[in-house]
């Protein structure tokens, strides 16, 4: 999460350098194991864990996540459980920074 935290701090002072900027940042949730083999993916529990490290460590500089190179739906639904879960986390606890519940 930490490497993820930097890249996504980096990537937040470039969109917001100039003073009319409106880019936004997108932060990429990739594969866990390998592009192109469904027949890999971790298990559903899993994958939603495990997106767990660079959910928290890009949220705070992200406007958007983005799931890419997924091979199978299944894998983007861990993506879009774990989201679930972060965001649902962040509402109870009114915005602290916290692990996933």
């Amino acid at each position: 999460a930490f490497v993820r935290g930097i890249s996504g701090e980096i990537a937040r002072r470039a969109a917001t350098d100039g003073q009319d900027s409106v880019a936004l940042v997108l932060g990429s949730l990739g594969p866990l194991v390998e592009s192109y083999r469904p027949d890999l993916i971790m298990k559903h529990d899993d994958g939603v864990k495990k997106y767990r490290y660079p959910i928290e460590g890009l949220h705070p500089f992200v406007d958007i996540f983005l799931a890419e190179t997924m091979s199978i739906s299944d894998e983007a639904c861990q993506v879009i459980d774990a989201l679930s879960i972060f965001y649902n986390c962040q509402c109870q606890n009114q915005g602290e920074q916290s692990t996933l519940c």
